[in-house]
């Protein structure tokens, strides 16, 4: 249980895949306006754009993508 019932707000996580261990380390704002899932839907489609070369992304003008 939480202390206090506050939310976690930083976590280190460890993943090994094959003979590499990769360590993440997350931090959350409180008051965050965007949820996880919006921001890697951004990073995604900021990624895709950037590499079939359109400089201009849907998603930093407010458009949501599926998928």
């Amino acid at each position: 249980m939480l202390e206090n019932n506050k939310p976690i707000l930083t976590q280190k996580s460890e993943i090994q895949i094959g003979n590499i261990t990769y360590i993440v380390n997350t931090h959350f704002k409180e008051n965050g306006r965007e949820t996880a899932e919006k921001k890697m839907l951004r990073y995604v489609v900021n990624c895709i754009s950037k590499e079939i070369g359109n400089n201009e992304c849907l998603a930093d003008k407010g458009q949501t993508h599926s998928l």
